[in-house]
């Protein structure tokens, strides 16, 4: 009962935050960066299928992205990037993921891992493209929501 409390707090608190700006809603990130095929070059993929037999990639981690300010592609290799993996930027894996910058997040993931953002708290923006589809993803827990650790979004 607590962590389904817990987790509508968080979506109600995400929500009204993006509605009071203080989060950036649009297209491009801080760094001008637009969700694109590309996104941040370096970026960890993994090809998974859903439970329909249909392919699409997840996010699984930084692979060898160096920058701190990071877009997530809309597709990758001509599929939708629909999952950013369990852990995929869990500091206490990878220690840079603690000095991500920013996120962009695009409207075709559906779902974030458990602790796909544990331990960082360097956030200051949060960037998705479409409201709705926001509200759709299915968090796996607190954790896997960035606006959890982005405490200095405002």
């Amino acid at each position: 009962m607590k962590k389904n409390l817990w987790l509508v707090l968080l979506a109600l608190v995400s929500a009204l935050c993006l509605c009071l700006g203080l989060a950036a809603c649009g297209e491009k990130g801080e760094s001008g960066g637009t969700v694109t095929e590309t996104g941040t070059e370096g970026l960890q993929f993994q090809k998974r299928k859903d439970d329909r037999g249909g392919e699409y990639f997840a996010v699984v981690g930084l692979g060898t992205a160096e920058e701190i300010e990071i877009v997530i592609p809309a597709t990758y290799k001509g599929l939708p990037v629909k999952e950013i993996a369990t852990s995929a930027f869990d500091s206490h894996t990878d220690a840079r993921n603690a000095s991500l910058k920013s996120i962009s997040i695009p409207d075709s993931v559906t779902s974030i891992g458990s602790s796909a953002f544990s331990g960082c708290s360097g956030l200051t923006g949060v960037y998705i493209t479409d409201l709705t589809a926001w509200c759709k993803i299915d968090f796996e827990s607190y954790s896997a929501n960035p606006l959890y650790y982005a405490e200095h979004l405002y």
